[in-house]
């Protein structure tokens, strides 16, 4: 998994509406949290879902104010 500071420059530039930061955040964390949700759910159908959960949360979190995730401009 990526150090702090790699993930704190991935956010910033996921709130700056960097659409490549967002990928690079999921690749680089995805695969390790995938496998610690299925260790805990024990159903690799409900881990993908929890996974889409959480990173949907992720991004409407980071997202600038005035902007609606997903969306290139004011909101």
């Amino acid at each position: 998994m990526a150090d702090d500071a790699t993930l704190r420059r991935l956010v910033a530039g996921i709130a700056r509406g960097e659409a490549d930061r967002r990928a690079e955040l999921y690749d680089l964390t995805s695969p390790k949290l995938y496998g610690l949700i299925v260790r805990i759910r024990r159903d690799r159908a409900l881990a993908e879902d929890v996974l889409q959960d959480v990173f949907l949360r992720i991004w409407q979190a980071a997202a600038p104010i005035g902007r609606k995730p997903g969306r290139p401009g004011p909101g």
